[in-house]
């Protein structure tokens, strides 16, 4: 009876132990930029490396200029900065990167002058994994209202050799709702593939540039400019 009652005991406080050093979960993986600008050293990250990961990952730090060494992914990447130089995000490995949204030049809400760059120029973008409105968002506020000063850069093309391949799951929204300003850029080389695009949706500002002749763009839906009469070119 001793020996049964010590052991229940144990058990219990071996219980409340394991309950008191749980780790919490992680609310989303920020860039810190600390040691370097390589996407893939774990220490410019305040949670290292984000891989596969269900948390957002964050790349607004003013005037980061972040490079992908090896394949990255996560639930949703946003590069977009609220202040100084805008935070870029270089695509240039011939790589395959998985994410479930991305958005580049605005935050969530309706918060003001946030800008962001993303350069891809080699690799597969998916924009499709796992859960989530798999979208590319290109200055394009998370719920309507009136923002001012976001702005937001895609630009996709690259060498012949090493030709990027970008596919997004679902839509590309550029220049959503009044005061974002979005730019899409495609240039030589490369294949771009999406669902549909929305441009200038809500009173925002777009801007869609095709330069080259030798690149592949699948639109499996329809593209959609100033549907409620914003601005476009």
């Amino acid at each position: 009876m001793k020996n049964s009652l010590c052991t229940r005991a144990l058990l219990t406080l071996t219980s409340c132990v394991a309950l008191t050093f749980a780790t919490p979960a992680l609310a989303q993986t920020v860039w810190t930029g600390a040691l370097d600008n390589d996407w893939n050293t774990g220490g410019n990250w305040d949670n290292g490396v984000p891989s596969g990961s269900n948390f957002p990952v964050e790349i607004n730090a003013s005037g980061a200029n972040v490079t992908m060494s090896a394949a990255g992914s996560s639930r949703f990447l946003r590069v977009a900065g609220d202040v100084g130089t805008a935070p870029v995000l270089n695509i240039t490995e011939n790589l395959t990167n998985n994410f479930s949204t991305v958005s580049v030049g605005s935050n969530a809400g309706t918060a003001n002058n946030f800008v962001g760059t993303i350069n891809h120029t080699s690799g597969t973008f998916t924009v499709g994994g796992g859960s989530g409105t798999r979208r590319l968002l290109i200055a394009s506020g998370a719920t309507a209202g009136t923002t001012t000063g976001n702005a937001g850069s895609f630009f996709f093309g690259g060498d012949s050799a090493s030709a990027p391949e970008l596919s997004v799951a679902q839509q590309i929204f550029v220049g959503t709702r009044p005061g974002e300003t979005g730019l899409l850029s495609l240039s030589d080389h490369g294949t771009f593939t999406a669902a549909g695009m929305l441009m200038s949706h809500f009173n925002g500002n777009s801007t869609l540039e095709v330069k080259g002749g030798d690149l592949s763009i699948n639109f499996t839906s329809n593209v959609t400019m100033s549907q409620s009469g914003g601005g476009d070119s």
